[in-house]
């Protein structure tokens, strides 16, 4: 826990000398000295960090003294998507020692949201500060695939953004290889032609009013014999995690006007909060929706800094620190309450051998 509260220090530390000097230009050395310190904690961190290590590790190794031939038996037999397992293969010709693997998922990882955070965010700094205590990065420690496969997508909007259309699913297919639940991104292509406007803001909250209060039974009817059927018994998760995007979903909606004089993609990161309301809210019934909800999550990065410069723009800068506190009590008091709410990245330990 030790290493995260020092992580932490650093952030929010550099967080306040900019926020002080918020409106000048993007540092970005300072956006890859905070991104880069995540990087290496993530790289050398020892088998035992993260609930599902372990088995990637071990997985990796029969991987590795397994054939080519091989491998679609394995991605069937461990429900892997097979570009994951290709993956795993070629990173196995480099080198069969399991630092390869968190080497190059904590990079991938990394590299996708700098790319994403340094083309979109107005304040960089609150967007990684965001970053490390909503727990992307630590949840990246954990669920590894699709952890890459949310960097890609993030890469992804970039061209979302310029309505470049191929290249923008060329990077959807390239993150599906690794989890398929990224396939439900392409949604936001044709939304993005779309303005956000309040019918659909109360169509969301109507939604997610109704699925609180209906039955699972209702829920099981409409996907028993669909892929998701599997996961009927799945407990429901994320109430918690409902009413923060709710708050935060109003409060840009209410700021809109004055957000998008800096931001012209607002729209964008409103339609993507609204679809991880949509997907939080069936969670409440079959926790396995946490997963897709996750897809879309990645606007917060965005629409939080983009909150926290309009306050400071507007001299409530209060309201942009009590945001922080939120975040950071967020962090402390419920993801890192227990080693199983963190996903079993506390304690933290280095690799045994480089």
């Amino acid at each position: 826990m030790q290493i995260y509260n020092y992580i932490n220090l650093i952030i929010i530390t550099s967080f306040f000398i900019q926020y002080i000097k918020l409106g000048e230009k993007k540092n970005k050395k300072k956006l890859i000295f905070l991104l880069g310190i995540l990087f290496i904690v993530s790289a050398i961190r020892n088998e035992n960090v993260g609930t599902d290590l372990k088995n990637y590790l071990y997985r990796f190794e029969v991987i590795t003294k397994s054939s080519w031939k091989d491998l679609v038996i394995l991605s069937d037999y461990w429900s892997f998507e097979l570009g994951f397992t290709y993956f795993c293969k070629i990173l196995s010709e480099i080198t069969e020692k399991a630092v390869i693997f968190t080497l190059v998922t904590s990079f991938i990882f990394i590299f996708g949201f700098y790319k994403y955070i340094y083309e979109f965010s107005i304040f960089p700094v609150a967007s990684v500060l965001i970053f490390f205590n909503f727990g992307y990065w630590g949840n990246s420690m954990n669920i590894v695939r699709q952890s890459m496969a949310i960097s890609i997508l993030a890469f992804s909007c970039i061209y979302l953004s310029k309505k470049e259309k191929i290249k923008y699913i060329i990077l959807i297919i390239m993150a599906s290889l690794l989890h398929v639940t990224s396939l439900i991104f392409i949604l936001l292509y044709p939304l993005n032609f779309i303005k956000f406007k309040r019918k659909i803001l109360i169509s969301v909250l109507c939604f997610a009013i109704i699925m609180i209060f209906l039955p699972k039974d209702f829920i099981n009817i409409l996907i028993r014999g669909t892929s998701f059927g599997w996961y009927i018994n799945s407990k429901g998760s994320g109430e918690t995690t409902l009413i923060i995007l709710t708050i935060i979903l109003l409060s840009t909606y209410f700021f809109r006007k004055k957000i998008v004089i800096f931001d012209k993609n607002i729209d964008l990161w409103l339609w993507m909060l609204s679809l991880a309301i949509f997907f939080n809210s069936i969670a409440l019934k079959i926790g396995i929706f946490e997963r897709v909800m996750k897809v879309f999550l990645i606007c917060l990065l965005i629409i939080v800094a983009d909150l926290i410069y309009l306050f400071k723009l507007k001299r409530k800068g209060i309201l942009g620190i009590v945001i922080v506190l939120c975040f950071t009590s967020y962090f402390y008091f419920i993801l890192m309450k227990t080693p199983i709410s963190s996903g079993g990245i506390i304690p933290y330990k280095i690799i045994k051998e480089l």
